[in-house]
């Protein structure tokens, strides 16, 4: 098995632009709002992923116990990174890849089907008042709610 260089430098080549883009988001959005995730920041509602980043900061501190209560997924994410890698960059034969990548694609929904059956029984257990499945009142739709009432009161009452 021999790592596939000119496979990597074509994929960085691919997306560094929307990895830049993508960052950026992400930084601004933290910035800006304190929450990067779309749906709590629209709604206000935590989505299936909710605490995977926190959880995998965690990991990186070494805070294994405290990363898998914040979301226990973080450990597929871990390894399906880790093979698709490998998959990736060490295995050479197309036909080959292609065989283990089919696996890997029904491993991976899954894992996602999963991922969603958790996600409904946290919503069920712990929101919205737990980490991380809190409700997030100071979110975009109720800002607009608010600016609405208000110029719909000042309409009608003058």
């Amino acid at each position: 098995m021999r790592f596939n260089r000119e496979r990597l430098i074509q994929d960085i080549k691919n997306i560094y632009k929307p990895a830049i883009v993508m960052g950026i988001y992400g930084i601004l959005f933290e910035l800006l709002f304190h929450k990067i995730c779309p749906s709590r920041l629209i709604w206000g509602v935590p989505c299936p992923g909710c605490g995977l980043t926190r959880a995998m900061t965690l990991v990186m501190k070494g805070e294994f116990a405290e990363a898998t209560r914040m979301h226990p997924f973080w450990i597929a994410v871990v390894v399906v990174t880790v093979v698709a890698l490998a998959e990736r960059y060490l295995i050479q034969d197309e036909e080959r890849y292609k065989k283990i990548n089919k696996i890997n694609e029904k491993i991976l929904f899954v894992i996602l089907m999963a991922c969603l059956i958790y996600y409904g029984y946290r919503m069920k257990t712990m929101y919205p008042n737990q980490e991380p499945m809190i409700y997030e009142k100071d979110n975009l739709r109720n800002l607009f709610k608010n600016i609405i009432e208000n110029i719909a009161e000042r309409i009608t009452n003058p």
